[in-house]
């Protein structure tokens, strides 16, 4: 059996206590790896669940920019026949305008 001198029993400790530092750090490190692992799928939904949501708001803008255009084509229609019974109106407001005054020409003698 042999003895170890006072330095190599010093150097054995000293391994010993860095063998269980490294053992130590190993487990921290692995447990801070499974944490992050957690977090990146937690991520990972949180992103897929915000992707769909995008998607799903970029359909309802599209749908009310259909809505809009439709809309704005049938307010173009309307202003049309609105112009249009107006340039009636205005015809016929003058063909009455004309009449009155030729009547009241007429019955005044021309004055």
């Amino acid at each position: 059996m042999s003895t170890m001198t006072p330095e190599e029993k010093e150097r054995s400790e000293r391994i010993d206590r860095l063998i269980e530092f490294l053992a130590n750090h190993q487990a921290q490190l692995s447990a801070d790896l499974q944490a992050l692992s957690a977090d990146l799928q937690s991520l990972k939904e949180i992103v897929r669940s915000h992707s769909e949501q995008i998607a799903l708001n970029g359909a309802q803008i599209n749908q009310v920019a259909d809505l809009v255009l439709r809309l704005g084509r049938i307010v173009e229609e309307r202003d049309r026949k609105i112009d249009e019974r107006f340039a009636r109106t205005d015809e016929r407001l003058n063909a009455l305008i004309s009449i009155v005054e030729r009547h009241i020409t007429g019955h005044d003698g021309g004055r």
